[in-house]
């Protein structure tokens, strides 16, 4: 069993194990063929083609101002879109030479810009969400069991610890072994906690729970992004495939830990086990062959559309998520960025963006590693990876392959633009028409 800091353990334990092998389990009939048509509704009512396009466009945006130069030591934060106007928010923190190249960029594309000042830069936020997640136990003795750090979020100018409050445990005044007449003082405040630790503003938000989301069913290689795998106990699924070395390999979650290797939930094939993990965005490379195209609809779904590129989003943008457990779920809506957690690998913690559906869930136990993407018709703009989900629950699941995992209106997911540019892999993603 992987170790896991204490302040986890009640939130990840047992999950990723719970995903027992059902008795009967749905099962792709054939081999997943090259179809184009997509059943499935890709955007929430009252969203019409100009959104759509609007989105696109402010999300073009956003990756401009991620491939500039020198955009890491910038002040540039995030962005908050609104579509329906054609109109994003830079949060930014001071100005910049990037910050006028990325205002004047926006008015040549025909988007309104707003900028909107954020008293810390991004790498400060990103510190002090892990310096905050590094130091949970001393939050738990002081009465806040931490979950995640939300760094970046439309109207909050700071951070939010979201975890669950509790009994502060009682310390000891001497050094030496406490009689059972020893005098106690209670543990600092969990405000106190985190003002030692950062300057910036926080915000406990309580009784929030989060954990891995660690199918289709029988899938050949090369591999599809969202296809179901399973290595004895665990089940998880198969991300976007990436070109390295000038191999197109399969993918999965770094939490997404075989026994020995992971093969087809309902076939034979395998598609192998861990080559090597991205040095950031939290993705696992298997030793399996990937191919461009995903898996799109329900549970056992033959139905695929190729990968046609990748795109990053802001907040207030919509999303698909298309897991091996659960199948495809779109209109669901990202609330916040650079949302840290522990996925309890040892490999450090994971910045994810929380996306929540409409409506019904958008992500389920076993759909870890699964694609996040935009639906474009024709085929699929990638946008990440299925790391996890909050506040689950075992009923409202829907028709799902392995019952009995946590399910959620919200997810966490991993930027795949953040593994191209930041994972070490010197990789690139494999498209296809």
């Amino acid at each position: 069993m992987r170790t896991r800091k204490s302040f986890v353990v009640a939130a990840f334990l047992g999950l990723v194990l719970t995903a027992a092998v059902p008795q009967a389990a749905v099962a792709s009939p054939t081999p997943p063929g090259p179809t184009t048509a997509d059943p499935a509704k890709s955007w929430p009512a009252g969203v019409d083609a100009r959104f759509i396009q609007n989105q696109q466009d402010l999300d073009a945006l956003k990756t401009w101002i991620i491939d500039q130069p020198g955009v890491a030591s910038s002040g540039y934060v995030d962005q908050v879109h609104d579509s329906a106007h054609r109109a994003v928010t830079l949060l930014w923190h001071g100005t910049d030479e990037l910050q006028r190249r990325a205002v004047k960029e926006a008015g040549r594309r025909g988007i309104t810009v707003t900028v909107e000042q954020r008293s810390h830069s991004l790498p400060e936020i990103v510190a002090a969400s892990n310096a905050i997640l590094d130091r949970a136990d001393e939050l738990a003795a002081s009465g806040f069991v931490v979950q995640d750090v939300v760094g970046v979020q439309a109207g909050v100018d700071g951070i939010v610890v979201e975890g669950t409050a509790v009994a502060p445990a009682a310390t000891s005044r001497s050094q030496a072994a406490p009689s059972a007449a020893a005098a106690t003082t209670a543990a600092p405040a969990p405000a106190a906690v985190a003002a030692s630790i950062t300057d910036l503003p926080v915000t406990f938000v309580s009784d929030v729970s989060t954990a891995v989301a660690s199918g289709r069913n029988s899938d050949t290689s090369p591999f599809y992004a969202g296809g179901y795998m399973i290595s004895g106990s665990e089940v998880c699924s198969a991300g976007f495939a990436l070109k390295i070395g000038g191999s197109n390999k399969i993918t999965t979650a770094r939490h997404c830990i075989p026994s020995g290797s992971w093969k087809a939930r309902s076939g034979t094939a395998s598609y192998g086990s861990i080559s090597k993990n991205a040095s950031d965005g939290a993705l696992s490379v298997l030793t399996g062959s990937g191919a461009g195209r995903t898996f799109t609809a329900g549970i056992g779904s033959t139905n695929t559309l190729p990968v046609v590129g990748y795109s990053d989003v802001g907040i207030n943008d919509y999303v698909c998520t298309s897991g091996g457990n659960s199948g495809q779920h779109c209109g669901v809506k990202v609330t916040a960025m650079s949302v840290s957690f522990n996925d309890g690998t040892g490999h450090g913690n994971v910045s994810t963006i929380k996306a929540v559906a409409d409506s019904g869930i958008s992500v389920i136990q076993g759909d870890s590693g699964g694609p996040v993407f935009i639906n474009k018709g024709a085929g699929v703009s990638a946008v990440g990876m299925i790391q996890g989900l909050q506040n689950g629950s075992t009923s409202g699941c829907g028709t799902v392959v392995d019952s009995g995992n946590l399910c959620s209106k919200t997810v966490l997911f991993s930027s795949i633009h953040t593994v191209l540019l930041y994972g070490g892999l010197s990789a690139t993603l494999v498209t296809s028409s």
